[in-house]
């Protein structure tokens, strides 16, 4: 269900969700406090809606532009005196009992909040409108709104270009689209002006939306009627946990489909002129993910698969876990020569790449200095890059 929860009174209006932040916000005070990676662009974004924006917070990153007579930027933890006069309060925190915290104080002065990637602490949902927060109860199947679905569409890896026809139109007609943080901003600018945006990213080893509340919104979403596009980086089907949120929807009854994508290892692949198979020196492709459970190597990972010098290896969300894999890889029986190509924001304008081999690449991994995803293709299919690397070395002199 969407709802204005009843615990807060309104001393902001409520408005449809194309409405902007400016006709909300402008010339008000804005509270925003918290930590982690998503509070500058928070703040970049009440700033943007012509607020009288206060920052509290003990981060030292950049916000907005700090010279801007109308940003307030102060750095300590969050007071209870703050909430005076705020008609928002918005909070990023990465502990979940903080945010908790956060949402009770709004509460106690009357003042509504959006707490970032905990849709169910907060009254409101921030992005480009202000949009009613999500009860995060499941509808019971049978009980969704006649017209309401949900389509898992595969943004690719970062180029717009490479999204398919498929995906255009369902960004086109989309009502709400909740997106991955690995999303481009290319791709998000396909949406109708009309739909609403909402992040709902998982980062590895950072502030995350979990899934069961991602799995929650999709569901009460279309329960009401509305056309949900779940937009992830990649292919849905590849290490996008596709699987927990079609079965949520078929659990409450809402229609679900899948628009692949091109997924990272072929964007990445492509943009760097290679094929991930050969005739004569890959048969198989494999994609590995290095993120498990723990924040570590999965544990069931078949050593043996990988150290076949006849199959390439697609290694995903390995950044924080590479040195490990190297080592087992390599005890595992795989070539220290194997070719081996890191790829950072594949295929979009700040990518980035290191040709080396699987035993060098840990080692050398710090010399890649760019943001965004990091892919790992490892294999003798990968040889043609490390001989032209090795040319442009040797022309180079």
């Amino acid at each position: 269900m969407i709802s204005r929860p009843s615990h807060n009174p309104a001393p902001i209006g409520y408005a449809a969700p194309s409405g902007p932040l400016s006709a909300l916000l402008g010339g008000r005070r804005v509270l925003l406090a918290g930590d982690g990676a998503a509070l500058a662009g928070l703040a970049d974004l009440l700033a943007a809606g012509g607020c009288d924006l206060v920052v509290v917070s003990t981060e030292n990153a950049a916000f907005a532009d700090e010279r801007n007579a109308r940003l307030a930027v102060q750095r300590r933890r969050w007071q209870e005196r703050d909430f005076a006069g705020a008609a928002l309060a918005v909070g990023a925190f990465a502990d979940g009992a903080a945010a908790v915290a956060f949402a009770a104080a709004a509460r106690r002065h009357g003042v509504p909040s959006s707490l970032h990637g905990r849709p169910e602490l907060g009254d409101l949902v921030l992005n480009s409108a202000m949009v009613p927060a999500v009860d995060a109860a499941l509808p019971a199947a049978g009980d969704a709104a006649p017209g309401g679905s949900v389509t898992l569409v595969g943004a690719g890896p970062g180029d717009p270009d490479l999204l398919t026809l498929k995906a255009v139109r369902a960004l086109a007609t989309a009502d709400v689209i909740l997106h991955d943080d690995l999303v481009s901003p290319g791709v998000l600018a396909l949406a109708r002006p009309e739909a609403t945006l909402l992040p709902v990213g998982k980062q590895g080893y950072g502030p995350s939306v979990k899934q069961g509340e991602i799995n929650a919104q999709l569901v009460a979403l279309a329960a009401q009627g509305r056309r949900v596009v779940r937009l992830k980086g990649g292919d849905p089907g590849i290490f996008g946990r596709a699987g927990e949120e079609i079965e949520a929807c078929r659990d409450a009854g809402i229609p679900v489909a899948i628009v692949p994508g091109i997924s990272a290892a072929q964007g990445a692949a492509a943009a760097l002129g290679l094929s991930l198979t050969h005739r004569d020196h890959a048969r198989r492709l494999q994609f590995v993910t290095g993120h498990g459970r723990d924040g570590g190597l999965p544990r069931d990972i078949d050593w043996a698969a990988l150290a076949d010098p006849a199959a390439t290896t697609a290694l995903y969300m390995g950044r924080n876990t590479l040195s490990d894999f190297r080592e087992k890889a390599l005890q595992a029986g795989l070539a220290p020569e194997t070719p081996a190509v890191a790829v950072i924001a594949a295929t979009t304008a700040g990518e980035m790449h290191l040709v080396t081999t699987i035993d060098d690449l840990p080692t050398r991994l710090g010399t890649l200095q760019g943001c965004g995803p990091l892919l790992v293709l490892i294999g003798w299919a990968m040889g043609s890059a490390t001989s032209a690397a090795q040319g442009d070395k040797a022309e180079n002199g």
